[in-house]
Formats: structure tokens, C-alpha cells, sequence
């Protein structure tokens, strides 16, 4: 079941090769040296393999959180499978100001309260962040 809900990834599986994936060329390259459509074809290779160790290295030697939301919600899985909830909870804090509903009665994402995986790190600082600060259009109309 949990495969068919949104946002679901193979936390805790293998690690697939980079043959063919977009990016693979990037990925063992000096990440500051490129530019930032450099680095986030980076981060979706890594995704795409499903490279959380790689991944995980590249965060905690920059600093840098990934631009798109699914894989701050993909490297928030693997800290929740990991138990290192602090992490994860930094990934879905991260991931709030990615996000962008698909429609407009849409208020917050539902895949941080619907996957399982997820919701271990869902915490109270995560629930207060995604529940008290407009997102999408609603941050734009704000402004």
C-alpha cells in the first residue's frame, strides 16, 4: 500500500548504478565548481539511484539542502529509516518552501502526514512550521 501514496521512495533499498541517469557525469565532480543547474541535476542523480550515503556526504560537506521538494522528502525518508529524526525533521523544514500545491484548494502537502515512513519525522516544530506559514499562492499573496 504505502508504495502507492505520494511522494513514496525506496528508503533503506540498494543503491541503483548511475549508468544512464541524468547528472551521473556531475555527481564526482567538485560540487562547488558547478553551477546550479549543475548542482541540482547532482542531487537528482543521487535521488534517482537512490544514493542516500552520497547524499547524505554532499549535505553535511556544504550545507546546501536540495532545491526540489521531492528529495528533501526522499532524504527525510531515509533519516526517518535511519532514526536520526533530527535530520529528517531539518529535510521536511527544508522542504516546506519547495513545495507547490497542485491545486488551489490544496493548503499543505500531504505526503509528510500520509506516508509512514515520514511521519516519524513529523514533529511538533514540523507541524508548527508547515500549519502556521503560508505556502504556494498563499505566500505570494501575503507579499
Amino acid at each position: 500500500m504505502e508504495p502507492l501514496l505520494p511522494c513514496h521512495s525506496d528508503w533503506g533499498g540498494a543503491v541503483r548504478p548511475l549508468d544512464g541517469v541524468i547528472g551521473a557525469g556531475l555527481v564526482d565532480r567538485n560540487y562547488h565548481e558547478l553551477d546550479k543547474k549543475q548542482r541540482r541535476l547532482v542531487w537528482e542523480a543521487l535521488s534517482e539511484t537512490n544514493d542516500f550515503t552520497r547524499a547524505h556526504q554532499l549535505l553535511t560537506d556544504t550545507g546546501e539542502e536540495p532545491e526540489r521538494y521531492s528529495i528533501c522528502l526522499w532524504m527525510a525518508g531515509w533519516y526517518a529509516t535511519r532514526g536520526e529524526v533530527e535530520h529528517g525533521e531539518r529535510m521536511l523544514l527544508a522542504a516546506h518552501s519547495r513545495w507547490w500545491p497542485f491545486a488551489k484548494w490544496d493548503a499543505i502537502p500531504d505526503a509528510p502526514v500520509l506516508q509512514p515512513a515520514l511521519r516519524l519525522v513529523v514533529t511538533d516544530k514540523v507541524r508548527d512550521h508547515y500549519l502556521t506559514r503560508p505556502i504556494g499562492p498563499e505566500a505570494q499573496a501575503a507579499e
